[in-house]
């Protein structure tokens, strides 16, 4: 039947609000279970942009993969020399990712281990050890070390889910705190370009996450360029509240800088009855979760978020359907579960690239894009009911969408250098010629130029060019900047102080 709603879904094109973000990422890569099962064709149908690695071929990373005591087998061995590695496996492994299409979030520890028996939990004895083997690792991936990598892996990601005792962490909250601040401080004194964060706490304790930011804020502050956490939620509306108390962390503590990123996230909404739990990731149910969750961490401006799990025998798995149809010794090609179509629709979405303003009411989630010819628009609705329900659309914007959304672009990226500024503390900005495209600037453009500046505790040194040049009646001698902004007006040398 068709109920009469309130829902309601409205789209304008050309209103830009910035840009789309990589938020359909999964956990681990194309080809799983001893490279036998392969989704390469499913994850470059949906574009997936990262592979967090994870868990990854079961427990204690099977022995090969990913995990620190799989890569260096022997602790106490000298981290500086390559034959202590063993990278083969990880490197096919992250080779399949590449070649996929996607980048790789590398998360440097332990797989959780949920059984009896635990081997790898504890803090290491030697914790500059540690961050040392880590290095070896990093230079593997990013500097080619020991027949390594040069590009690829762009983040690193420090432990999993440290609060969860007996399963991801057996010490003391202060251990955790003390081994992960020692480590990133090391790591980025040694690679300063390189991103590394964490901690993937599954925020279940307040008392571990105000703890954790409160070390890392004190005496020396740890550079940390994300902050990564977990969220497997009842309720969409849980992904902003998520947000929210991470932005409150991010003031109070002063990491405004950091990045935000939600590492693992499923449809589970009660773990004591996970038969039923992991039926519905895998069906219609999940599907339509997945479609409303990305929109929604779309619209709360999420930096990079991750689904756990893309390996084709997890049971949280919802995106690929072990085909079975090969002999036992060939190779599987997977094919798509209800959910692969929510992230395959957001991908589509994603290769446009301007994300443009929505409005919504009732129980509806959507997310519209355009690239300035082709609009699109995603739409899902999780509540529970099956009831099939009108949503009343209204589209807006299609004809003068295209200036407007190139202005839009020309902003963000001005605010984007501001933002830059500001992060990195530069002593100086210039603007060395054709700031405006044309004579003509309107008064909304000067505003947000102005407020920009405004933001900045540098001088703003600006010399007009062949564009926008200062001549009698221009902008630079109708407009003030800001006090810190000097504009060069004469033609001939001038001394600024």
């Amino acid at each position: 039947m068709i109920t009469p709603g309130k829902m309601f879904i409205k789209a304008d094109y050309s209103s830009p609000v910035g840009p789309m973000r990589p938020v359909h990422g999964v956990n681990n890569g194309p080809r799983t279970d001893d490279f036998m099962m392969d989704a390469t064709d499913l994850f470059r149908e949906i574009g997936i942009p990262y592979s967090r690695l994870h868990d990854t071929e079961g427990s204690y990373g099977c022995g090969e993969f990913v995990d620190i005591p799989a890569v260096f087998k022997r602790p106490d061995a000298d981290p500086s020399d390559p034959g202590n590695y063993n990278f083969t496996l990880t490197d096919h492994y992250i080779r399949a990712i590449l070649d996929a299409g996607a980048n790789v979030i590398y998360r440097l520890g332990v797989s959780i281990e949920n059984g009896p028996y635990k081997k790898y939990i504890y803090p290491p004895k030697d914790y500059l050890q540690w961050a040392r083997i880590c290095e070896g690792i990093i230079r593997h991936y990013t500097e080619g070390w020991a027949d390594g990598f040069s590009g690829g892996v762009e983040y690193f990601e420090i432990w999993n889910e440290p609060e969860f005792r007996n399963h991801m962490w057996i010490g003391t909250d202060e251990e955790f705190f003390r081994l992960f601040k020692e480590t990133v401080v090391y790591l980025k004194n040694r690679f300063p370009n390189v991103k590394i964060g964490g901690p993937a706490t599954g925020y279940t304790r307040e008392e571990f996450t105000n703890g954790f930011f409160e070390y890392m804020s004190s005496g020396e502050r740890a550079p940390i360029d994300f902050f990564s956490f977990h969220t497997y939620f009842r309720k969409i509306d849980d992904i902003a509240a998520r947000m929210r108390k991470t932005r409150e962390l991010f003031e109070k503590y002063g990491f405004e800088g950091a990045q935000v990123f939600c590492t693992e996230w499923n449809h589970v909404t009660n773990w004591t009855h996970m038969e039923e739990q992991y039926r519905h990731i895998s069906d219609y149910t999940g599907a339509a979760f997945c479609a409303c969750a990305l929109c929604e961490f779309q619209r709360c401006g999420y930096d990079k978020v991750t689904y756990y799990d893309a390996q084709a025998r997890s049971a949280f798995n919802g995106l690929f359907r072990l085909a079975l149809n090969e002999a036992h010794d060939a190779v599987q090609k997977l094919s798509p579960k209800p959910s692969f179509y929510a992230f395959r629709m957001f991908g589509d979405l994603y290769r446009l690239g301007t994300e443009v303003r929505t409005e919504r009411e009732g129980g509806v989630y959507a997310v519209a894009a355009t690239d300035g010819r082709t609009d699109a628009l995603l739409l899902g609705r999780y509540d529970g009911s099956e009831d099939e329900t009108a949503v009343r659309l209204e589209i807006g914007g299609t004809h003068t969408r295209r200036a407007e959304i190139r202005r839009g672009e020309l902003r963000a990226a001005f605010l984007s250098l501001i933002a830059y500024a500001q992060k990195n503390g530069v002593d100086l900005l210039l603007l060395a010629g054709d700031l405006f495209d044309t004579e003509f600037v309107t008064r909304e453009t000067v505003a947000v130029l102005r407020d920009g500046f405004s933001r900045l505790s540098c001088p703003v040194v600006i010399a007009p060019g062949n564009h926008d040049c200062a001549a009698p009646g221009s902008v630079w001698q109708r407009e003030r900047f800001g006090e810190n902004v000097h504009v060069f007006l004469s033609p001939t040398l001038e001394k600024i102080s």
